[in-house]
C-alpha cells in the first residue's frame, strides 16, 4: 500500500476522526499537515520525556552485541568514502540523531558532524556525552528533520545517516528524496535499526522463548537501574501509535527505499535482515548466530 494512502485514508479515517474531530471540509492537504504536526508533536514530547533515560530503557540498542555491530557498520562506512574522496574532514548528518548513539563513534573519525533531532532534551543528552574532547566537532539542531533537509543546500553532506529514526517520521518515503538530494558524489547513506516490514519479518519458536527469557530477565534483574530519571512529560499524555507511526503501520518497506535509491543513481552495497529487539547481549547474539528472527533492517547505499 502506497505510504501517502496510509496516511491520508487508514490513518485519518481512524484516528483523526476519532480523537481530533478535523472538520469534514478541509482539504486532504490540509489533513495530511494536520497528521504531520500531530506525529511530530508527539514525537517532540515523548522523546523528551525520555531523554534522560533513553539508553538505559532501550537495551535492544544498547547492549554490548549492538554496539559492537554498530561500530563495524559505522567503521565500513567511514572507510568507504576515504577510499572515494579526498574531502576531510567528511562531512556528516546525522538526522533524528536521539541522544547520539551514532554521533558519538563518528566523532571519534575525522568528520564534522550536524546532529539534527526535534527533541531539545534529546540534544541535550548529546551534549554531555561529546562536550569535551570532541564537542567541537559537532553542530546540534533542534527542528524536525524534513525542515532542516529542505532547507540544505546539495551535496552538504558526504554521509547522512538515519538509526532507529524512519518509522518516526510522517513520510519516510519523501523525506530519503530530500536527503539523497543534499548527499555529496560520491556519498553513503546509512539506515540503521529499522523495523522490517510485517510481511518480511521472520520468527523461529526458539526465538519466542527466548525472547520471554529476555524480557522476564530484563524485568526483574535490571529493573533498580531503570528507575533512573523521571519523565518532564506523563507518558499518558503522549500518544504512541503516533510516535512510533509505522511501527504501527507494518513497519518500513525496504524494497521501496531500495526503490527510491536506485531511482537516484545509487547502489545498495550492505543490507542485513537482523533480530534487533532483544534487549541483552546473550539473547542477540544468539538469535542473530542462528538465524531465529529477522524483524529489523539495515542498508548502506553508495551514491557515485
Amino acid at each position: 500500500m502506497k505510504l501517502e494512502t496510509a496516511m491520508s485514508r487508514l490513518f485519518l479515517k481512524v484516528h483523526l476522526s476519532d480523537r481530533f474531530s478535523m472538520p469534514h471540509s478541509q482539504s486532504s492537504c490540509s489533513a495530511v499537515s494536520f497528521l504531520r504536526h500531530k506525529i511530530l508533536l508527539a514525537n517532540r514530547l515523548y522523546h523528551d520525556s525520555e531523554a534522560d533515560v533513553y539508553d538505559i530503557h532501550h537495551g535492544e540498542i544498547f547492549n554490548v552485541y549492538a554496539q559492537f555491530k554498530l561500530r563495524r557498520i559505522l567503521a565500513f562506512c567511514v572507510k568507504t568514502l576515504e577510499s572515494s574522496t579526498n574531502r576531510k574532514p567528511l562531512r556528516v548528518l546525522d538526522n533524528a540523531c536521539g541522544t547520539g548513539n551514532l554521533t558519538e563513534k563518528l566523532v571519534k573519525y575525522d568528520v564534522k558532524i550536524d546532529a539534527v533531532d526535534i527533541s531539545p532534551e534529546m540534544l541535550t543528552a548529546l551534549r554531555q556525552k561529546i562536550d569535551g574532547t570532541y564537542g567541537h566537532k559537532c553542530r546540534t539542531f533542534a527542528t524536525d528533520v524534513d525542515s532542516f533537509v529542505q532547507a540544505a543546500v546539495i551535496n552538504s553532506y558526504d554521509l547522512i545517516a538515519f538509526s532507529s529514526a524512519l518509522h518516526h517520521l510522517p513520510d519516510y518515503a519523501e523525506t530519503l528524496r530530500n536527503t539523497i538530494r543534499i548527499l555529496s558524489r560520491p556519498g553513503i547513506l546509512l539506515i540503521y535499526h529499522e523495523p522490517i516490514d510485517s510481511d518480511s519479518i521472520h520468527i523461529k519458536p526458539l526465538s519466542q522463548k527466548l525472547r520471554s527469557l529476555d524480557r522476564f530477565v530484563w524485568k526483574y534483574w535490571g529493573k533498580s537501574i531503570r528507575r533512573k530519571g523521571h519523565s518532564h512529560t506523563p507518558i499518558t499524555q503522549v500518544d504512541s501509535d503516533l510516535v512510533d507511526f509505522h511501527v504501527r503501520r507494518g513497519g518500513i518497506d525496504s524494497d521501496r527505499l531500495i526503490e527510491i535509491i536506485n531511482a537516484h543513481q545509487g547502489k545498495v552495497i550492505g543490507y542485513a535482515a537482523t533480530s534487533e529487539n532483544m534487549r541483552h547481549w546473550w539473547s542477540a547474539w544468539i538469535d542473530n548466530f542462528f538465524g531465529l528472527r529477522r524483524d529489523n533492517f539495515h542498508l548502506v547505499a553508495l551514491f557515485k
